[in-house]
């Protein structure tokens, strides 16, 4: 029997949702941008609201509870720069 590697350690993965062409969820790599994200995800779409957008992490703590982060971003700003998505 051979195992896999996350059978043991937490599979990190970003999601995105709402105005994007393919929204689901995304293998989390190291150093990934919110611009990365929404290429992955295909792009936004033309009735995508620039001005914010939430970015929710999911901080697991000791291996048992998990807890909340909730940030707002200007997607503009995001899309034009280099905002990196923080893995805690």
């Amino acid at each position: 029997m051979v195992h896999s590697l996350f059978e043991y350690e937490y599979r990190k993965t970003v999601s995105v949702d709402g105005d994007v062409l393919k929204p689901g969820s995304y293998q989390y790599a190291q150093g990934a941008t919110v611009k990365d994200l929404i290429f992955a995800s295909g792009n936004i779409l033309e009735s995508a609201y620039l001005d914010e957008a939430e970015i929710t992490s999911q901080i697991v703590e000791d291996d048992k509870t998990v807890k909340l982060e909730h940030r707002n971003i200007n997607l503009r700003k995001a899309l034009q720069g280099t905002r990196r998505i923080m893995w805690p």
